[in-house]
């Protein structure tokens, strides 16, 4: 007669969904971190009465350019924030990181009344931003860089605008292609031996501070203003 397996936990299966769907295995820790931003409380008005539940705010994201938001709402708060780190992996952006572990450009976004102004920052700059921006531009990778909410105060709102900003985010070498210009060309290099030393590595900047020879300042050049408001 076979003896019995031993119970290491190796043959479980852990239940991710709930009631909600089929057993999937969990996702590796290492590779997404996520952030708790918000927790409110919620009700429902339904026939019966009142239900009382939760609402929960996540990020998510690896620290090697890729984040998302997520929202839910449950009865329990441990079940919400579950279903707020699926909800925010089914919405994830990926930016590009400059060498400085910045984005390439200025950019700004809205999300309802609320309003994001991203700036790339120098080496040792840090982090400096305040609220949901913070916490989304940490969870992304970017370590140097300047982040400003200029709108309503709504964590939410702050973090999805931050997401956008981000999304909008284009490398020197998609400018270029967007504008049908050289790379060189759109950042008004003259000198041929960087004209040259450009178009050998084309392709591998990400911010207009990589490459050489270009003017500066560069950044006000790759401008972008996403969902821009008359007034």
């Amino acid at each position: 007669m076979a003896e019995p397996a031993p119970l290491d936990g190796s043959d479980w299966e852990v239940d991710m969904f709930g009631d909600d769907g089929p057993q999937q295995p969990a996702d590796d820790s290492d590779e997404w971190q996520e952030e708790l931003l918000n927790v409110a409380r919620v009700t429902k008005v339904v026939k019966g009465g009142r239900q009382m539940g939760f609402r929960a705010d996540v990020v998510v994201g690896d620290h090697k350019g890729t984040v998302g938001v997520g929202c839910a709402k449950a009865k329990e708060v441990s079940v919400a924030v579950t279903k707020a780190s699926r909800d925010a992996k089914k919405h994830l952006v990926k930016i590009p990181l400059s060498k400085a572990l910045s984005f390439p450009h200025f950019a700004e976004a809205y999300e309802h009344s609320a309003k994001v102004m991203l700036r790339p920052g120098a080496p040792g700059t840090g982090v400096i931003a305040g609220g949901a921006v913070r916490v989304v531009l940490q969870m992304a990778g970017v370590r140097n860089a300047y982040g400003k909410q200029l709108g309503s105060n709504n964590k939410l709102n702050n973090a999805r605008a931050t997401v956008k900003c981000l999304a909008s985010m284009c490398t020197v070498d998609e400018m270029a292609q967007r504008r049908g210009l050289s790379v060189a060309d759109m950042l008004g290099v003259t000198d041929p031996a960087k004209r040259k030393e450009i178009e050998q590595y084309n392709g591998q900047y990400m911010s207009p501070t990589e490459v050489p020879g270009a003017y500066s300042p560069p950044t006000q050049e790759l401008r972008v203003n996403v969902n821009p408001r008359v007034g």
